[in-house]
């Protein structure tokens, strides 16, 4: 469906297109004690290694690391599809839809001479693009006591009056006052425009018209329409960056991402953990001696073989 592609008001200025639950909760892990905490031992590399808590940690779900894994994958597969498709490379639409460009200027604010000329103005887009413009003046009372806003009203005129997706209908409205004119503008593009008249270019678009039909002293609604197409036509047809999508990609990227491998860690963490042994101080240092047969460092007093190979532990050595 046609949505819109900016515009503005003389009043307002331009704008852009556009747990809680229940359960038992898991205990507390520190690297330090804490009052009512526990030691507690597992071994790696032939190294004790320890941790305070008031329970010894719970074996994590068999399926919590694959699961987990795998939509790390999936995230990670996904952005690199966003910052693919954050090149944008135009292709001319195919004109095989009625391609009859209308200027239809109910309000009578632009001269014969200026519609002719605007005419060829908007033909020479529709060539480089393959979109068809269309351009509608009415007067604020056209719209005003039956809609919210100009956007509504040219949404409806486009689907009532286009049966494809390849116009961009400009409407300007007006009072006709000679004080404060309450003068507003809409652009209505076609989805299939999008590939073409893409943010960056609707910006560049709705920053010229803005310019333009604010500086009535200098500028025609012709020429803002006018100047405003000729602001976007070269290099419309070239490869451009979505930044917006790059940087949106980037955000999403470090938090979702970063929460996942952050969990990965928590997983594997709490696997090694859970092969723990309490010691029997928390506060004091424990005593910690060397086996014989592997070399393996462990923590004496709570093992009768060595929880590396296996050997008989003996009685501790002094150091």
């Amino acid at each position: 469906m046609p949505h819109s592609s900016g515009g503005g008001s003389h009043s307002s200025g331009s704008h852009s297109s556009s747990s809680h639950g229940g359960g038992r909760s898991t205990p507390s892990v520190y690297n330090t004690y804490h009052s009512g905490t526990r030691r507690y031992v597992y071994y790696q590399n032939s190294r004790p290694h320890y941790y305070y808590s008031t329970e010894k940690v719970k074996e994590p779900a068999g399926w919590k690391l694959p699961v987990a894994i795998t939509v790390l994958v999936i995230l990670v597969l996904f952005c690199i599809l966003s910052f693919y498709w954050s090149v944008i490379t135009p292709y001319k639409l195919d004109m095989d839809y009625d391609t009859e460009i209308i200027i239809t200027d109910n309000i009578d604010v632009m001269t014969a001479e200026e519609e002719a000329d605007l005419t060829e103005k908007l033909k020479e887009f529709q060539e480089i693009t393959g979109i068809t413009p269309a351009v509608l003046t009415v007067n604020n009372e056209e719209w005003k006591p039956h809609y919210d806003s100009l956007g509504n009203y040219a949404y409806d005129y486009y689907v009532n009056n286009f049966s494809d997706e390849c116009h961009w209908l400009i409407v300007y409205s007006t009072d006709g006052g000679t004080g404060f004119e309450d003068w507003h503008w809409e652009g209505m593009q076609g989805d299939n425009t999008d590939n073409i008249i893409t943010s960056e270019v609707s910006d560049q678009f709705n920053a010229v018209m803005q310019k333009e039909v604010t500086a009535r002293t200098r500028y025609t609604v012709k020429d803002a329409i006018y100047d405003s197409f000729s602001a976007i036509e070269p290099g419309i047809m070239e490869k451009s960056i979505d930044w917006e999508n790059v940087v949106y990609t980037i955000i999403f990227a470090v938090i979702m991402i970063g929460v996942c491998i952050s969990y990965i860690f928590d997983i594997t963490r709490a696997k090694k953990r859970s092969n723990s042994y309490v010691c029997k101080t928390a506060e004091e240092d424990p005593l910690e001696d060397t086996c014989e047969y592997c070399g393996g460092v462990y923590v004496h007093g709570i093992h009768i073989s060595c929880p590396h190979c296996g050997a008989p532990i003996v009685a501790l050595k002094k150091k």
